[in-house]
């Protein structure tokens, strides 16, 4: 996959913000164990759109799979490649469906 200069610096720059990872990993392997909590994430009210990799690593796409399920009216645009950096390597087309959403719910 090749990324622009502009795409390039947000990747190292996130991961720049990611670093170090080894306070969190503890988190992240719970995250992708633990059970979803049901009741709270179906009770979410607000118009949701969530974006995820497929081939994301750190957060399985199951469970983005499962939001979609749960949150009741919730949207999920899946991407086949991008992994956990999927901001940078999608940033127009993430662009363009943040503000497609925002407009569908504000009226902008």
């Amino acid at each position: 996959m090749r990324l622009t200069p502009g795409q390039h610096q947000m990747a190292n720059d996130l991961i720049d913000l990611m670093n170090p990872v080894s306070p969190r990993a503890a988190g992240t392997v719970f995250d992708n164990r633990a059970t979803m909590p049901n009741e709270r994430i179906a009770a979410i009210r607000a118009p949701t759109l969530i974006l995820h990799a497929r081939d994301d690593t750190l957060q399985l796409f199951r469970n983005a799979e499962y939001a979609a399920r749960t949150i009741p009216g919730a949207r999920l645009v899946n991407f086949e490649r991008g992994g956990h950096l999927l901001l940078a390597v999608e940033q127009p087309r993430i662009r363009a469906l943040v503000a497609e959403h925002i407009a569908r719910y504000t009226g902008s």
